[in-house]
């Protein structure tokens, strides 16, 4: 979520919730108890994006941390600026698996390149794939994937939808 903003500033704002700063932007990690409900939860995203403003920052990223991501915050889970996770999935880090690629987010100047050279429908990647959440991916979005091999480096790319 934040893995190229160097070295974040981390506060926290109490009642579960933690506001990330660096480069002029800022991210909102709230972990919540079982009990809590959803309109709690957006209360507490609302105040760290309050927060946020009183700095002069956007609050460009939010992540949800519950005990049970299937079943909890239905609504919060179709908020695409929102990421929602399990506990259980923020308990190792995806980057380190050797199997996984290196996946960069690419920005709308590079998407209209890899467009313009691949015309057509790129391959889709889920936005709830482990990477794309890790990332803070967005629907729409086109990622670069980058894969070492017997033969070399690879690389590919996906529309997250």
């Amino acid at each position: 979520m934040m893995a190229d903003w160097g070295a974040p500033a981390r506060e926290e704002l109490g009642r579960g919730v933690t506001l990330f700063t660096g480069e002029g932007r800022s991210a909102a990690v709230v972990f919540l108890p079982s009990t809590m409900k959803e309109a709690q939860a957006v209360t507490l995203l609302k105040a760290a994006e309050d927060e946020a403003a009183l700095r002069g920052l956007g609050l460009h990223r939010a992540a949800v941390i519950v005990p049970d991501a299937r079943r909890n915050l239905p609504k919060l889970r179709k908020d695409a600026s929102v990421g929602v996770f399990d506990a259980r999935e923020i308990m190792y880090s995806v980057q380190t698996h050797a199997d996984v690629p290196a996946l960069r987010v690419l920005s709308a100047e590079e998407t209209a390149s890899v467009q313009a050279a691949f015309p057509g429908k790129l391959p889709e990647m889920l936005v709830t794939d482990p990477q794309a959440k890790y990332h803070g991916a967005r629907p729409g979005e086109v990622v670069q994937l980058t894969r070492n091999t017997e033969n070399g480096r690879e690389t590919y790319y996906r529309l997250v939808r």
